[in-house]
């Protein structure tokens, strides 16, 4: 339980001001503590610092320091998100989100084991943390009761992958293994094997068994035997109930490869992800988490007793600093007309938290830390000058695991609507999926797994690459484009690098709890999107920044609660934004919130700001960007559309069989303009019809075909060599040329 510090208390740690004790382990002291310069409760954090008797060697620092950053990469609802470190302090220290009430190991043993419900429940929710986990490389190690807390929303993994960098020391070295017996799975144990997800998975049965039943399965008097035990299979599963054992049991299977996956764990124990409910793998559910009355009010009592001490903590004196100039925010940007501007934003985006170091470079500014204050100056190596000129427009796309989103196509009469100077069929193969492009008349910069890359347009070739850890849940952040710069992603901020070949020339740092999601580049201004630590869309703050593109001058940043970051579309002046609770629209020019729609989604922003909202399988509403109010409607689902028609897909089920037409209607008043039968078959989504010119253009498993959207008259069509189903693809568009980006995989085709 949380307690008062005592007054011979260290009262400072980093710029953390400690105002409560939370415990000691086996590897440091746990404190409650708040950040300088905020308030609590958002600016709580535990504050572990590691304990003097270790040997803190330089190796010991290293591990600390990598350790540290694979676990900023894991935002996830289902463990604690990892803000700020410091390997190099005396002592090493690292802040993780607070999270209020008791441990597990308190809950069940205060009140007993937990009913069969809320067990399933757990076993989600961990499974689905130790898949986020995962996916940054990390294995937790130490997955026990102890390191899961009951937080009213439901649990929490805390600890992950940091124990590995005490491997080594003096605590391991005196017989501490990274690990706790009856926990471990075989191959930690034994030193033969390699440890990896699957070991989480086995100490993740022990746990389950323990929650369910009040003892674990491998439990003995002697730890000679409880090894031998595991080493053998030889489990206790006689009290674990029907609906529980036979998971357990697959779990503690002594062969790694035997063991379930996290994935298929998710679906085992969680009727909603099994499914065909897009996104119910990943989700917290938004039913109240099951807990029994009895941890209810355990965690009631922790959330009384942080109050308390909270109101309690005695006034620490700020630490000496210099003053920072604000400067006043300049004159706002002219934004450039952007046509054919499409964002399908509907769906909970895939794409959660981004953390990206480039390879070999140093990093030119520390993270600036709390992220306050409208246009505070940044650091002097966050001033950069652009030599060139920004293009007249970069084309970009952007997708999710439920779809893709399209934002701008090149206008009539720029670079961007030429064909590439040399430009011939080409394919090529990413090294991992791929969820965002930006075009360039000379660039192709995608966004995967593991970085950012670069290719020509005309031919396909690689430039350059800017490597990145694997981030948990998918891509790093969507590069922008603009003049000779491009925008990366870094740690958590965004390195200005050159555009010819990454060389970094400037750091806009993040703040502390936020990852970039979204850079765009659009009139002499750089907008930064950043997923906050709910994870995207969820409850939670999101963070939109405005950075001058002329000398890096940030100049507004907003917190919008439950938006997507990837949803930020920059049109006629505006940032709109929407969510799964709403819609919003920033001023471009200082931020301010002019519109809010509550329960106002969208499937399509026009080029104007109109917004197409899909009502059902037969009706989409047409409302007016700055009112929101509806102003007509056209049948179908939209598709995409320019600044004098919609193009929507309208489907009904007949006697001979399915009905499909597509459907153009004035996007003023949604008067139907022309309607053509469309007899293709197989799943139409957003990123599948474009406005090129006058033509749309659809993109389906058949190939690619033409019409006019004068009158929905077929033109031309045609399959390329090795065309895949490009079921959500992302499609980009420079002159008669379409490009096409599918899984790890890129075409680039003539328009017929």
């Amino acid at each position: 339980m949380l307690e008062p510090l005592d007054a011979s208390a260290v009262r400072r740690v980093g710029p953390y001001v400690l105002i409560g004790r939370i415990g000691a382990g086996g590897m440091g002291t746990v404190h409650l503590a708040r950040r300088e310069g905020t308030a609590a409760p958002a600016g709580l954090a535990a504050v572990k610092t590691v304990r003097e008797d270790a040997c803190l060697d330089a190796e010991f620092r290293i591990r600390f320091r990598r350790e540290a950053d694979a676990a900023r990469a894991v935002r996830s609802p289902f463990t604690a998100i990892l803000v700020d470190a410091a390997p190099d302090a005396e002592p090493p220290w690292l802040a993780t989100e607070y999270v209020t009430g008791p441990s597990l190991t308190e809950a069940v043993t205060r009140h007993g084991p937990l009913p069969l419900d809320v067990v399933r429940a757990l076993g989600a929710d961990l499974a689905r943390a130790l898949r986020a986990i995962h996916g940054a490389r990390i294995v937790h190690r130490d997955l026990k009761p102890a390191n899961v807390i009951c937080a009213a929303a439901g649990p929490k993994v805390i600890d992950f992958g940091i124990a590995r960098a005490f491997d080594g020391t003096a605590l391991t070295a005196a017989g501490m293994a990274v690990g706790t017996l009856g926990f471990m799975a075989p191959e930690q144990l034994d030193g033969t094997g390699s440890v990896g997800p699957a070991s989480d998975v086995f100490s993740l049965g022990v746990l389950l068994c323990w929650a369910a039943t009040g003892r674990g399965p491998f439990d003995d008097a002697e730890p000679a035997a409880v090894i031998a035990r595991i080493a053998e299979g030889h489990a206790d599963l006689r009290h674990v109930p029907n609906g529980l054992r036979e998971l357990v049991g697959a779990c503690l299977a002594v062969t790694p490869n035997a063991r379930p996956t996290t994935d298929a764990l998710v679906r085992a124990f969680d009727p909603r992800a099994a499914g065909e409910r897009p996104g119910a793998l990943f989700a917290r559910s938004d039913e109240p988490f099951p807990w029994p009355a009895g941890v209810r009010e355990l965690i009631g009592t922790y959330e009384a007793k942080k109050r308390e001490v909270v109101a309690a903590a005695p006034l620490v004196p700020a630490a000496p600093s210099a003053a920072v100039p604000v400067p006043a925010p300049p004159d706002g940007p002219t934004q450039r007309s952007r046509t054919r501007v499409r964002a399908a934003v509907t769906a909970l985006a895939a794409v959660l938290a981004v953390t990206a170091t480039l390879v070999g470079v140093r990093l030119l500014a520390r993270d600036d830390g709390d992220g306050k204050g409208t246009g505070a100056a940044p650091s002097p190596s966050t001033t950069v000058r652009p030599t060139t000129p920004p293009d007249p427009v970069e084309p970009m796309a952007n997708g999710d695991n439920l779809g893709a989103i399209t934002w701008a196509y090149p206008e009539p009469g720029t670079r961007g609507a030429e064909r590439p100077k040399g430009w011939k069929p080409w394919r090529a193969t990413a090294g991992a999926h791929v969820a965002g492009c930006v075009l360039g008349v000379d660039l192709l910069v995608c966004s995967d797994q593991q970085g950012v890359e670069a290719r020509r347009p005309a031919d396909g070739k690689l430039v350059w690459r800017h490597t990145a850890p694997v981030r948990s849940g998918g891509a790093v952040m969507t590069a922008g484009l603009s003049g000779d710069r491009v925008y990366l992603p870094e740690g958590g901020g965004v390195l200005v690098a050159r555009r010819s070949d990454a060389r970094p020339l400037a750091h806009w740092p993040g703040p502390a709890g936020f990852l970039p999601e979204l850079a765009v580049a659009a009139g002499g201004t750089v907008y930064i999107a950043y997923e906050g630590a709910g994870g995207a869309g969820l409850p939670g703050e999101m963070l939109f920044r405005a950075y001058r593109e002329s000398d890096g001058q940030r100049i507004w940043e907003t917190k919008v609660k439950e938006a997507y970051p990837n949803s930020m579309t920059p049109a006629a002046g505006r940032l709109y934004l929407t969510g799964p609770g709403g819609t919003w629209q920033l001023d471009q020019r200082d931020g301010r919130l002019l519109v809010v729609g509550r329960r106002t989604t969208t499937e399509l922003v026009g080029p104007d700001g109109t917004f197409y909202k899909w009502i059902n399988d037969d009706t989409t509403q047409i409302r007016d960007g700055g009112t929101l109010r509806i102003r007509g409607g056209f049948p179908g689902r939209p598709l995409t559309a320019d600044a004098s028609t919609a193009v929507s897909l309208y489907e009904t089920q007949t006697e001979t069989g399915k009905l499909r037409e597509l459907i153009g209607s004035r996007s003023s008043d949604g008067t139907v303009l022309w309607r053509t039968p469309w007899n293709a078959t197989g799943f139409m989504d957003r990123g599948q019809a474009l406005v090129v010119g006058r033509r749309l253009v659809l993109i389906n498993g058949s190939g690619i075909e033409t019409r006019s959207m004068t009158d929905g008259a077929p033109i031309a069509s045609v399959r390329p060599a090795s065309w895949p189903d490009p079921v959500a693809p992302l499609t980009l568009v420079a002159g008669d040329v379409l490009f096409v980006v599918k899984d790890t995989g890129l075409w680039s085709v003539r328009l017929p």
